[in-house]
C-alpha cells in the first residue's frame, strides 16, 4: 500500500544521493589535481551515467517549460564608477534550485546539488585548507541558452566587492554537436593560449571562481529545443572576501 510506495520512493532517493556521492568521491583525485595545477581547473567526463544525465536534463526541461526560469541577468564591473552594472543576457534563462515546492518538480536535480555539495566540500577543504571553504553557504544556478547566439561575455564568476564565491562546479546536460557552439572559453595569456571546453553530456567541470577568466561562446540550436544548452552551476564559498584573489585587469 501507501507505506510500501513511500519506502520505495525513499530507497530510490537514497540511491541517487549515494550514486552522486560515490561519483564525487571517484572524481575527487582528478578535481583536486586540476584545481592544484597551474591551469586551475579540472574536467571529469562521464561523471554520471547517460541514464541519470537524461533524467537530470528531463527535469531541467520541464522546469523551463513550466515557467520556473527567468531571463538571466549578469553584472559587469565598470572601472569608471567601480560599481557593478546589471544587464539582461540574450536568450539565456536561469533559476535557482531552492527546494520547497520545486523539489517535487525536479527531485534528482535537487539531490544532485545537495549530495555534490555535502560530499565535495570536506574533500576540497582537506586538499585546499587555504581556500577556507564555508561548509554552510553555497549557491546554484540552472541555466539554459536557447540559441541564436546566446552567450556570456568575458568575466570572472566572482564579481568582486563582497562576493565570496571560491569554487565553481558545472555539470553539462547536452547531446553536444560542434554546430551548437556554446563552448566554455578559458582565456590564456594570448588568443593562441585560449582553451575551449565543449559542454558535453555528463561532463563535470570545476575551477576557481576568482581566478579563471572565461566566457561562453555563442550557442546555436539548429534543431530547436533538443539543442538548448543546459548547465547546472554550483558555487562553493569562502568564509571571507579576504580569501578572494581576483585581478580585474585580466578581464579587459
Amino acid at each position: 500500500g501507501k507505506e510500501a510506495q513511500r519506502l520505495e520512493k525513499k530507497r530510490e532517493k537514497m540511491d541517487f544521493m549515494d550514486i552522486v556521492a560515490d561519483a564525487v568521491k571517484k572524481a575527487a583525485p582528478a578535481l583536486i589535481e586540476g584545481l592544484a595545477s597551474e591551469k586551475g581547473y579540472a574536467v571529469v567526463d562521464n561523471f554520471l551515467s547517460p541514464e541519470w544525465m537524461h533524467t537530470l536534463r528531463g527535469e531541467a526541461v520541464s522546469l523551463f517549460k513550466g515557467g520556473s526560469f527567468a531571463v538571466s541577468q549578469s553584472t559587469r564591473f565598470d572601472p569608471e564608477t567601480e560599481q557593478l552594472v546589471t544587464y539582461d543576457k540574450h536568450n539565456v534563462y536561469a533559476m535557482q534550485l531552492n527546494g520547497g515546492e520545486d523539489y517535487y518538480k525536479a527531485p534528482c536535480l535537487h539531490e544532485y546539488v545537495v549530495s555534490t555539495v555535502k560530499t565535495v566540500i570536506p574533500l576540497l577543504s582537506e586538499a585546499f585548507p587555504e581556500a577556507h571553504l564555508d561548509p554552510s553557504l553555497q549557491t546554484n544556478k540552472l541555466a539554459v541558452c536557447t540559441g541564436d547566439g546566446s552567450s556570456y561575455d568575458k568575466h570572472y564568476d566572482n564579481a568582486g566587492s563582497e562576493d565570496t564565491r571560491k569554487v565553481t562546479i558545472l555539470i553539462y546536460m547536452n547531446e553536444w554537436r560542434p554546430e551548437m557552439g556554446g563552448q566554455f572559453r578559458i582565456f590564456g595569456e594570448s588568443a593562441d593560449d585560449n582553451t575551449d571546453i565543449e559542454p558535453r553530456m555528463g561532463r563535470l567541470f570545476a575551477f576557481w571562481s576568482d581566478v579563471l577568466v572565461h566566457s561562453v561562446l555563442p550557442s546555436e540550436a539548429p534543431n530547436g529545443e533538443q539543442d538548448h544548452r543546459y548547465a547546472l552551476t554550483l558555487w562553493l564559498t569562502t568564509v571571507s572576501p579576504d580569501y578572494i584573489a581576483r585581478d580585474n585587469s585580466a578581464v579587459k
